[in-house]
Parts: structure tokens; sequence; C-alpha cells
């Protein structure tokens, strides 16, 4: 639940407390180098792409950019919508369009802090790694 006030200030209600949110949008979409090393300043992440044995099978660009509905993917426990797995995270709703998404042509290759689709894991692929900047 939110609420606006005046003076442009939004309080929401955050799994039992309540905070001040500030007036943060999507950093956009940025393009990977895969493979390779991009820094996303913007995102706040650096991502490494490298080959290896058993890893993901990009096809296409690789991107970064924020969830979008009908986006999910596959963990140990199943697939799940990205809005279903940030919900269990109790990931607050005004932080989730903050959270980088990589995607390729195929869809959701992984999320920062979540990990990778299971379905898109190969033989042979790339490790992506990434970092806080």
């Amino acid at each position: 639940a939110r609420a606006d006030f005046p003076g442009n200030i939004t309080l929401e209600r955050c799994y039992g407390s309540l905070r001040k949110l500030c007036a943060e949008t999507a950093p956009g979409i940025a393009a990977v180098n895969c493979p390779g090393t991009t820094e996303l300043p913007q995102w706040g992440v650096k991502i490494t792409c490298t080959p290896v044995e058993k890893g993901l099978r990009p096809v296409g660009t690789v991107v970064v950019r924020s969830r979008l509905p009908g986006d999910e993917m596959r963990l140990p426990g199943g697939t799940k919508s990205l809005k279903k797995l940030f919900i269990d995270r109790k990931l607050p709703a005004s932080q989730r369009p903050l959270i980088p998404v990589l995607v390729d042509d195929g869809g959701v290759l992984g999320v920062c802090g979540i990990g990778a689709d299971l379905d898109r894991l190969t033989q042979t692929g790339v490790e992506i790694q990434i970092q806080e900047i």
C-alpha cells in the first residue's frame, strides 16, 4: 500500500513497516558484452561473461533490464514468475525495478541475487558473474 502526501512525499507499507519512498526509476536497458566484461554504473554492477564447459547459452544479444510482466525462470523449486519470486523474497515493490535481469532473445537468463534459469544451462556456454561496483 502507498499513499501520496503534499510536498512530493510518498509513504509505503513494506512488510510491516512504514517507509518514505525516494523517486527512483529503473536505469533502462543496457547491452552486455558476452563474452567480455561490461561495467554498468547506472545499474551499479559489473558483468563478466566467460566461456566455460557447462553454463548459460545466450541466444542473440544479452541485455540488462528491469523485470517485465510475464518474465519467468526455473529454479530448483520449479518455474515461477519473477513477480512471484520477488514477492517470495520479500523485496519491496519500490526496489523491484532496480534489480538487474539478464535477458537475451530467448528470454530470461538470470536475475541478480537470485540465480540463473536452469532451463538455459547447456554443456557448453558462458558463466556470467555480476559484481556490485
